[in-house]
């Protein structure tokens, strides 16, 4: 019976799955700004507290003990340089440097861009617009460099179907899983055909309280 029983596997086959699980590591990167406003579209303010409750929510989804994250978002000071520096665009500005700063003190690393025109048409006009400089580049690159350095769970917090290319480098990469985490009907169908059938997807708009209603109409 002992020759026959293998005893070894009692002990053997737990540790190595709990090797293996300790050799998972996690690491997520947000677009900012899609993050802001979809906060904001949901009806709530971003805050520290609420972003790291979604990133509490991510590790318990994917079963990891930490998630380091980088914030991609643009630089507050820059951004008000392209308003009118109205009392409303100033408010705004302290309120996206508040926000910032409670990212920091709640640890996660934060990388701030400025602008760049660019010509964008509408209605079939050209028209001149100031938008994120290296941004995505950046995102992109900090992923694939994740992986490349050992990260086994790549997290993505977007929507724009520019990511595709990025995520489908390192879906081929042996040992890699892609996640995308976002708002339901802003995240492109390209980036969700990496989620394995959306089992790695996760949708942040099942976790945000709903928009307010919408006033009553005058009398």
């Amino acid at each position: 019976f002992f020759r026959v029983f293998p005893f070894w596997k009692c002990f053997c086959v737990p540790f190595r799955c709990s090797f293996e699980m300790a050799q998972r590591s996690a690491v997520l990167a947000v677009d900012g700004w899609y993050y802001w406003r979809g906060v904001q579209e949901h009806g709530d303010n971003p805050t520290g507290a609420g972003f790291d409750s979604m990133v509490q929510l991510l590790k318990s989804t994917l079963k990891v003990d930490s998630l380091p994250s980088v914030f991609f978002n643009s630089d507050p000071d820059q951004f008000l340089e392209l308003t009118s520096r109205t009392p409303r665009d100033i408010a705004n500005r302290d309120r996206l440097a508040r926000f910032h700063t409670e990212l920091k003190h709640g640890g996660t690393e934060l990388q701030l861009f400025g602008f760049k025109e660019k010509v964008v048409m509408i209605d079939g006009s050209p028209l001149k617009a100031r938008v994120q400089r290296g941004v995505d580049c950046a995102i992109s690159s900090s992923i694939i460099t994740s992986a490349l350095q050992g990260a086994t769970d790549i997290v993505l917090l977007a929507g724009d179907s520019d990511f595709a290319s990025p995520v489908k480098a390192i879906k081929a990469m042996a040992g890699k899983t892609v996640w995308i985490v976002g708002f339901e009907g802003t995240v492109s169908g390209e980036l969700k055909q990496y989620t394995q059938g959306l089992r790695n997807y996760v949708d942040l708009s099942k976790h945000s309280p709903p928009p307010p209603p919408p006033p009553p109409p005058p009398p």
